[in-house]
């Protein structure tokens, strides 16, 4: 049993090599870079979620919002607007 167990460790050098300490650190494990990417992405999916609400509450549909916008910064529209 106890060359069983030897045998075992002895092919799976990765588990003996890595200590817990290792394992555990942010640099080990590599899932250091999630909590980053996260806190990235916030921001941007927290101004979807107003926009999302104020479309909402005014009826408006996203056709709408496109055209709104195009009056409002493109000239061209504003051209045909005042004619």
């Amino acid at each position: 049993m106890r060359a069983l167990i030897v045998l075992g460790t002895l092919l799976l050098p990765a588990m003996a090599e890595a200590c817990a300490t290792c394992i555990a650190s942010p640099f080990g494990d590599r899932t250091y870079n999630w909590p980053y990417l996260v806190l990235i992405l916030v921001p941007f999916a927290a101004g979807t979620v107003i926009v999302a609400v104020f479309m909402r509450v005014t009826g408006t549909t996203v056709t709408g919002l496109w055209r709104s916008l195009m009056r409002h910064f493109h000239p061209a529209a504003r051209q045909e607007e005042t004619t």
